[in-house]
């Protein structure tokens, strides 16, 4: 009873036209059509989201006003009532004040369905296709002569906006099926144009799924449905009133003789004595075809002409967003395109290959934490005939984190999926571009995926490239006459890194040099300082882990003698930066000097070491130094003690941003015979260790615990993604074999992360330093 008197509620405000409305989360495409409606309706509209978009301008210019962010304060110009959008949390402030004012609290999934009453309303649902079948059926009835008002979930070629309040009886709406409120609708024309599973974090299960859209379906006078869609068919064949659609021999409205045209696609049109050969220049793939059809069928059901119908699909336009070509400049064609589900994805891939190309590459930014998880096993075939996958983080939409659905949960399935290709992965659209930006080359069809913020991307690569007019002139000039070095040091472009380290992972570093001396390293600092660019520097490369990607900017390695100083100087000994750790313990033994043997095993630099205050069995660097001599960013020398380094447990915050080129540190007359046998001591306790490609130990102690402790009874023992393992011996040690990537270690420390967080509320730390 409470529904149904929501429900009258909702549609005697509609009716009286007048009032004040505030849309949450006002600024997502469903949502800002609908404010339209309402405010071509007569109602004060106004709008908050978290962050204001492009559809922003297009609200105001339509008398909407938007607000950046969510305040309660917002409800105090004389608010009467609220609409949200699905991805709206329930804790925002504004819905605190409504409760509180007793106004009342709509969904999207209620307003809209009931704006359609009194006209001849066509509702296109569907788990794909939906906003491109909506926008082809708007264009064929515009192209007829009809002025239908319209919300659709993309922006249509040819109209303004994604909604607008035509002179003609017939509205045309997008359905949204992802909160449940598809089943609300009651239409004259239902639309289906496929259903797969997707939302299951609000439907549970498949079925509930299917029953949504056959109560949907039920509901309507009539019903066009996808009839190569096995459970569309399922839901919809037997209903009295249905008509179906499809490349499938007993469709009422059919396509076959599909061939790839260039541009778009060429087709054969069977309908009520229809049989027509098309060309649909703008219109790319079978599943594009398909959807031309659901509109076909649907203007057919309307009233349209066969010589409407025929003229109006041959000037169909895509929606921006679904194989939106936003470039074919400088050798490389970028496409921008809205697909997040695997088979939307492989429709994608499958229209691509069709355009003449040397390599297929693509970005892609999964939606929501709760489809990663669900479908995360489904996503590896879809990407099937790539040459190149670059994954980047979740786009959240408001949605907290889900255990297992992480973009690298989502790069664990790729490699366990045999046969499939093995992503790359970038933290943030800057690094994606970053690594675009220094590899791509001509005849590279670049696809950017997702319908998230992604699109950023594709717009910053397809200005960038129409800028630089060549592909080869991507990458920024970095200007190396800027810089003078000696001959004791060299300078090399796109430098492999992963034999630099013990891991032997990682890509490439953009300019990297052997630094020869003090003095060039000086020089270096201070070009970098002036232009801008990124310094990373290596030691013995034995506690990092190198990108996949590469590293960025400037990358150096100390190699000099100036570097590899051993002296014993009265109760110091003097130890340069780039000397290896076996390499100063041997010297100490065989000078007979005792104190740093705790180090045993240990691989890596002397400065390596000083920068993270390295040690083992309960001593560190630290203990033991009396002074470093470093160079900072702008490469001036500086002697420092010890106490003013603010030293810690596997840190040194003075270090952080400086350089070691020296360190003392006190020692003690010892006899050789006797360091040799605590050195051989340790390394026997070290022998598991042995024979592995590891960077030690990956996580940091938390205070009081044991990482490895943890990992443990989080089950990390033995599991594995690609080429990385957790060795049986102790759970904090990922030992690499043969054919592992960066990615393969980060994915599978991440899963141990996450489980330790999740069980024991620790946050563990990383001892590995992650570079890119």
């Amino acid at each position: 009873m409470k529904a149904e008197t929501s429900k009258r509620h909702l549609l005697d405000l509609l009716a009286s036209g007048a009032g004040h409305v505030h849309l949450l989360g006002a600024c997502g495409v469903g949502m800002a059509g609908l404010a339209v409606l309402l405010r071509q309706r007569g109602f004060v509209v106004s709008g908050c989201d978290q962050a204001l978009n492009p559809l922003s301008a297009w609200l105001g210019q339509n008398g909407v006003e938007v607000s950046e962010g969510h305040d309660p304060n917002h409800l105090d110009a004389g608010v009467n009532w609220l609409v949200r959008s699905a991805a709206i949390s329930d804790s925002l402030p504004e819905l605190d004040r409504a409760h509180a004012l007793e106004l009342p609290v709509f969904s999207r999934g209620e307003v809209l369905p009931a704006l359609l009453a009194g006209r001849t309303s066509v509702a296109v649902a569907g788990t794909h296709g939906k906003t491109t079948t909506a926008s082809f059926v708007l264009q064929l009835l515009r192209a007829a002569g009809r002025d239908p008002a319209w919300c659709i979930g993309g922006e249509t070629p040819g109209v303004d906006g994604v909604s607008g309040d035509g002179t003609d009886a017939i509205i045309v709406v997008e359905a949204d099926e992802s909160d449940g409120s598809l089943a609300d609708y009651e239409v004259d024309l239902a639309v289906i144009t496929n259903i797969e599973s997707d939302h299951l974090e609000h439907f549970g299960d498949d079925t509930a799924v299917d029953r949504c859209f056959q109560e949907f379906a039920q509901k309507a006078r009539l019903v066009i449905y996808g009839m190569d869609d096995p459970r569309a068919r399922s839901v919809c064949a037997s209903l009295p009133d249905a008509r179906s659609f499809g490349m499938s021999e007993g469709a009422d409205i059919r396509a076959h003789e599909l061939r790839a045209g260039d541009p778009g696609t060429e087709w054969t049109l069977v309908a009520d004595g229809i049989v027509e050969t098309l060309c649909s220049p703008d219109v790319t793939g079978s599943h594009n075809i398909s959807n031309a059809l659901a509109a076909a069928a649907t203007g057919l059901a309307l009233g349209l002409r066969a010589d409407e119908i025929k003229q109006g699909l041959s000037s169909l336009k895509l929606p921006r967003r679904r194989f939106d070509v936003l470039s074919d400049q400088a050798g490389v064609v970028v496409i921008n395109d809205y697909a997040h589900h695997p088979s939307e994805i492989a429709a994608l891939i499958g229209a691509a290959k069709c355009i003449p190309h040397e390599r297929l590459v693509a970005v892609f930014q999964p939606h929501r934490y709760s489809r990663t998880l669900a479908l995360r096993d489904a996503y590896p075939s879809a990407f099937e005939g790539l040459d190149e996958l670059l994954l980047l983080p979740v786009y959240a939409a408001s949605e907290s984190p889900v255990q297992g659905g992480a973009t690298w949960d989502l790069y664990s399935s790729f490699r366990s999926s045999p046969g499939a290709c093995t992503p790359r992965v970038a933290e943030s659209l800057d690094e994606a571009w970053a690594y675009l930006r220094a590899t791509l080359r001509k005849g590279d069809v670049l696809l950017v995926v997702g319908a998230g913020d992604v699109e950023q991307l594709a717009y910053t690569a397809a200005e960038a490239l129409t800028t630089a007019g060549d592909v080869s002139r991507l990458e920024p000039a970095i200007r190396q006459d800027a810089l003078t070095l000696s001959e004791a040091s060299a300078l090399r472009i796109h430098e492999p890194l992963s034999d630099k380290t013990t891991l032997q992972l990682g890509g490439t570093a953009d300019v990297w040099i052997d630094v020869g001396c003090v003095a060039d390293f000086e020089a270096v600092l201070a070009w970098t300082h002036t232009t801008g660019l990124p310094l990373t520097l290596i030691a013995g490369g034995s506690n990092v882990l190198i990108s996949d990607l590469g590293v960025r900017g400037v990358t150096v390695q100390l190699s000099g003698k100036e570097f590899f100083v051993l002296e014993k100087r009265d109760d110091l000994a003097v130890v340069g930066s780039a000397v290896p750790v076996k390499m100063m313990l041997d010297w100490m033994e065989a000078e007979g000097l005792h104190g740093l043997e705790f180090m045993e095993s240990i691989p890596g630099t002397l400065g390596g070491g000083m920068q993270m205050n390295a040690g083992a069995w309960g001593h560190c660097l630290g203990d033991s130094l009396a002074w470093v001599r470093c160079l900072d960013r702008q490469g001036e020398v500086r002697t420092v003690e010890r106490d003013a380094l603010d030293l810690g447990y596997r840190r040194c915050e003075f270090l952080k941003s400086r350089y070691v080129i020296e360190a003392a540190f006190h020692v003690r007359a010892g006899d050789p015979a006797v360091i040799a046998a605590e050195r051989s001591d340790i390394r026997e306790r070290r022998q598991w260790m042995s024979g592995h490609r590891s960077a030690g130990s990956f996580f940091k102690n938390p205070q009081g615990e044991k990482a490895g402790r943890l990992l443990e009874a989080v089950g990390m023992h033995g599991r594995r993604v690609g080429g990385a393992v957790i060795g049986t011996h102790h759970a904090n040690f990922v030992i690499v074999e043969n054919g592992a990537t960066s990615a393969d270690v980060r994915a599978l420390t991440q899963q141990g992360l996450s489980a330790v967080a999740e069980k024991f509320d620790v946050q563990l730390e990383p001892e590995v330093k992650y570079l890119t």
